[in-house]
């Protein structure tokens, strides 16, 4: 009688660990399915909407350079910027599912799959939707990102994105560090 509850408890134990490792699964691919819809929704937000900030932005980056140095020993980096603002403003043929995965950006270069040597041009290529200019899908981890600046470009330029970044990350700070 003793090994009957000693296999029930065995039995027991192992449904409570697969109905838990299921509940994981489940937010695993909850979590995933989440992420895909925000990335479509970053993706739906058309073109015309953040056309006056990245025409703002552009403007900065252009007069900064690729890594300015505004304090020293301290650097902004104006490529990865310049990468979301031209992103941000690029037309891509698809469905709103394969336009949030392709992360399409305009470029002049065949040949480097980043774009030309200096995307800040590529941000003026992508406003300008310029004809000669060619549109690359660029599938990588930092896809995600867009979705952030293309949400906060309805609102602000670059400077009020770095200064949100900024208050955002100082505040995290304080409140670790209490």
């Amino acid at each position: 009688m003793g090994g009957s509850k000693t296999v029930q408890k065995l039995v027991k134990s192992t449904r409570t660990k697969v109905r838990k490792w299921l509940q994981y699964l489940a937010l695993f691919l909850g979590l995933i399915v989440l992420y895909v819809i925000l990335l479509m929704a970053g993706q739906a937000i058309p073109r015309r909407l953040v056309l006056d900030n990245v025409q703002k932005s552009y403007l900065q980056l252009e007069k900064q350079g690729l890594y300015y140095e505004g304090i020293p020993g301290a650097s902004w980096d104006n490529w990865t910027d310049s990468y979301f603002m031209n992103s941000a403003v690029t037309e891509y043929d698809g469905t709103l599912l394969q336009k949030a995965i392709a992360n399409a950006y305009t470029t002049y270069s065949e040949l480097d799959e980043s774009g030309s040597a200096n995307t800040i041009d590529d941000v003026k290529y992508a406003l300008e939707q310029d004809s000669d200019a060619i549109v690359k899908p660029y599938s990588r981890y930092w896809v995600g990102m867009l979705t952030i600046y293309k949400i906060l470009l309805l609102v602000m330029p670059i400077n009020g994105i770095r200064t949100l970044m900024f208050v955002v990350a100082a505040a995290l700070f304080l409140v670790s560090a209490v």
